[in-house]
């Protein structure tokens, strides 16, 4: 079996929003719009994750707990 290295540089990029904030929703935070303001058009090596707060889950239980 024939390994080869990839030498190309990615760039990664994590977006995390602060408590109770949650990108799509009016108004928008501050993270979400430079999230969306991100061009990754022709860009493969270009990898953009957005988290959203803690305390924004749907189940009521995790969101009382988590903030």
């Amino acid at each position: 079996m024939v390994y080869t290295l990839n030498t190309e540089a990615r760039n990664i990029i994590l977006c995390s929003d602060g408590t109770g904030n949650r990108g799509g929703f009016t108004p928008d935070s501050n993270v979400f719009r430079l999230y969306k303001a991100l061009d990754l058009r022709g860009r493969p090596s270009q990898v953009v994750f957005y988290d959203n707060g803690v305390g924004t889950s749907s189940n009521r239980y995790l969101a009382a707990i988590t903030g």
